[in-house]
């Protein structure tokens, strides 16, 4: 079931002056969902588009849907959420941003809380967003040091249909091993978005990359990695597709795909399903605080 819609009322009149702003300044981003093939044969994303300032868009045509709002700066409206994927369900939906919507934990099924609890605060996306900050110590608790929440998804995610997570986030910093910061979980085991501190990373510091689910544990190539630029918000995309007991998947971080495979989580019947967003599972090894923002959940 969808859960109830969250408003931006209060922010109405900063949003039109991000929107003159934008308008000014020539900086409006398309914000897009890629459907993928058109016979549906794969994992979907997605990914900003941009017309150059003085001139139309010159870039090869491509499968993406009319971008979710006149002004996608605005942020996410969950009285009006975007259609999303063609054929898709909202499933989930939060931009943290009602105060009569009393707490982070509305609207979500769990929370779990090692290392600092889930708070909201100003200085989300556009208003507030959730804050989750993982600090680790010595020795780590049975299920790892987690600040998250979660939302589980009614029936799952149906044979030969596709669950596509999207949400926004930044970081202070990525003074940490790893730490995942959302994520589709199936059967307690997760396949998502990490942040990530190691030399293989691109910039050979710090950086983002995929969380592949198989053992509960991080096996990225950072082959396509995005690095990590603290204070950015970056918007990320993940899909999970389900043909029989087998799960295919694909994240996109601003554009970029950093993974898209077969078998990212172990095979199984898909007894319950969860979205996850915060800082969770992270790594023995440092602190990371990280600002999630304009969570969307489709099936379709």
């Amino acid at each position: 079931m969808a859960r109830v819609a969250r408003t931006l009322g209060a922010l109405a009149a900063l949003t039109a002056a991000l929107v003159a702003c934008n308008a000014i300044s020539g900086l409006d981003d398309d914000y897009q969902l890629d459907p993928g093939p058109a016979d549906d044969a794969g994992p979907e994303g997605g990914g900003d588009g941009e017309i150059p300032d003085g001139g139309a868009d010159t870039s090869p045509p491509s499968d993406v849907d009319a971008p979710d709002a006149a002004d996608p700066d605005a942020g996410l409206d969950c009285e009006k959420p975007p259609p999303g994927p063609p054929d898709a369900t909202v499933v989930h939906c939060d931009n943290f941003d009602d105060p009569t919507e009393v707490g982070p934990t509305y609207g979500w099924t769990r929370h779990q809380n090692t290392s600092g609890a889930p708070t909201l605060e100003d200085g989300g996306y556009v208003a507030r967003g959730l804050r989750a900050n993982v600090t680790t110590g010595a020795t780590a608790p049975p299920q790892g040091w987690v600040t998250s929440l979660w939302k589980r998804i009614t029936n799952g995610v149906p044979d030969g249909k596709q669950l596509t997570m999207r949400f926004r986030f930044k970081a202070t910093s990525a003074d940490i091993g790893y730490s995942v910061i959302g994520a589709v979980q199936l059967n307690s085991l997760e396949y998502g978005l990490a942040l990530y501190r190691n030399g293989q990373c691109p910039n050979g510091v710090s950086c983002i990359d995929e969380n592949d689910g198989h053992g509960g544990h991080p096996n990225a190539s950072f082959a396509s990695s995005v690095p990590f630029v603290a204070n950015h918000w970056y918007l990320v995309e993940i899909n999970v597709r389900r043909a029989g007991t087998t799960f295919s998947g694909k994240v996109v971080v601003d554009g970029v795909t950093v993974h898209d495979g077969a078998n990212v989580l172990p095979p199984g019947s898909a007894p319950q399903v969860e979205v996850g967003v915060g800082a969770f599972f992270s790594a023995n090894n440092g602190s990371a605080d990280v600002v999630v923002d304009d969570v969307i959940a489709w099936v379709h």
